[in-house]
């Protein structure tokens, strides 16, 4: 026993100096932050925050903290950022994801590359707030090619046509970012290690990617786990090929996720991916899809009356639906009802949802158009600018034998044509160049 106490009375007078350099150091950063030092002002928020050397107290730690946000101290908004997404710095300030997301934003303002990331993911996924992908797309610009991340999620925007165009070019251009960011030190932890891995098949194995990346979430890597549902939710061969793709589709279908209603749907209504193909069981999802907004689920709906009820009726109205929310698939189903349907028929609706499908990016109404302007129509006066422009369009829908029978009548057409002309076309092109 007097052992002991010898012990810890040695241990008593060797942590006094300690104690005493810990006050020491203390008040030459209070002093410091009674001159304005802003760095001193957030150690000062620090301290009191946890506890450092003097009593923890939340409200002096605000004093200090918000002292520093008031003068737009960078490292200030972004701690309040943090502060309201994680939770995990003042004891009183709880998760508040819309608080959060608007902090980013300023600190992204200020020029922090992983507060643009952050802002963009927060805006992508909709957390606390309603998806924004325009704001993601912008965000994930801002940090990118600086945050890999951040060029990980345009290549899967670009490259699956996410809050923007389709663009397999531009996608392998935000993945080929990834290169700056090769190194060759080993990855710090498991998590890490899948995830490098699984970030690198995205482009060209996605289904090899969804794997690497969900282990890579296991491993606590949470933006693994965000990139492999994109990937399930968009790319066709994923979600069928991958073990876990029907199992996470259903767990977000249950969740509110649109997008996964839909595809939920696909699944039971082609049959392939569960016991049995089960036509009422797709219609609902799609029919939950649809009430949601997603378009996608109403052209499903539609083909699912075309094909399996031969239900035209029912047919257009969905196509109707989905055609008026920018969907050239079936704005184009629209156009061969109105021009094929004997109850239905009528010619001059047919061009003119023809002429909107084909402005929304769908190639056999580009071509169907193009027919339009080589020998003039209800709706459009011949016009072989107009035809060489909507042919060339229409190729890269098509492939073999009628791909180079539209190139040739492209180039044939272009022989008739002035440089008035050809520019003119060109234009078009341009513009509707999906």
């Amino acid at each position: 026993m007097i052992k002991q106490r010898m012990i810890w009375l040695v241990l008593f007078s060797l942590l006094l100096p300690f104690e005493a350099m810990a006050d020491e150091l203390f008040s030459v950063v209070r002093a410091k932050a009674a001159k304005g030092e802003m760095s001193s002002i957030m150690e000062m928020g620090r301290r009191y925050a946890k506890g450092i050397d003097v009593r923890k107290d939340d409200e002096e730690a605000l004093k200090w903290y918000n002292q520093a946000l008031a003068k737009n101290y960078p490292p200030a908004v972004k701690f309040f950022a943090e502060a309201y997404y994680y939770g995990d710095k003042v004891d009183s300030l709880k998760i508040d994801y819309a608080k959060a997301y608007e902090y980013y934003k300023k600190s992204a303002a200020l020029g922090d590359v992983s507060s643009a990331y952050m802002a963009g993911m927060i805006a992508f996924n909709g957390i606390g707030m309603p998806q924004d992908y325009a704001a993601a797309k912008k965000f994930f610009s801002d940090a990118c090619p600086r945050d890999v991340y951040a060029c990980i999620y345009l290549g899967v925007m670009a490259r699956y046509g996410i809050g923007m165009k389709k663009d397999n070019k531009l996608a392998e251009q935000y993945f080929s970012f990834q290169n700056n960011f090769s190194s060759s030190a080993p990855a710090k932890n498991d998590g890490e290690s899948y995830f490098n891995r699984g970030r690198r098949f995205i482009y060209k194995n996605p289904e090899d990617a969804v794997g690497m990346l969900l282990k890579a979430e296991e491993n606590g890597v949470k933006e693994a786990g965000v990139l492999a549902k994109l990937i399930i939710m968009n790319d066709e061969t994923a979600y069928r090929n991958s073990r876990e793709g029907v199992a996470i589709i259903r767990d977000e279908a249950a969740k509110g996720n649109v997008s996964a209603m839909n595809r939920l749907g696909e699944i039971y209504y082609e049959g392939k991916l569960v016991p049995e193909r089960d036509l009422n069981t797709a219609k609902k999802w799609f029919n939950k899809a649809v009430e949601n907004g997603d378009v996608l689920a109403s052209r499903n709906l539609g083909l699912l009356a075309l094909n399996e009820d031969e239900d035209t009726v029912s047919a257009l109205r969905w196509f109707l639906n989905a055609g008026n929310g920018g969907d050239g698939v079936s704005a184009y189903y629209v156009g061969q009802i109105y021009a094929s349907d004997e109850r239905m028929k009528n010619t001059k609706n047919a061009e003119e949802w023809f002429m909107k499908s084909a402005r929304d990016g769908e190639e056999k109404s580009q071509a169907i158009v193009a027919m339009m302007y080589v020998a003039g129509s209800q709706t459009v006066a011949r016009d072989y600018a107009s035809a060489y422009a909507w042919f060339t369009l229409a190729e890269k829908g098509f492939s073999g034998k009628e791909k180079e029978r539209l190139h040739e009548t492209a180039l044939l057409l272009k022989t008739h044509l002035d440089e008035q002309d050809i520019e003119k076309a060109n234009k078009i092109i341009i513009e509707y160049n999906n």
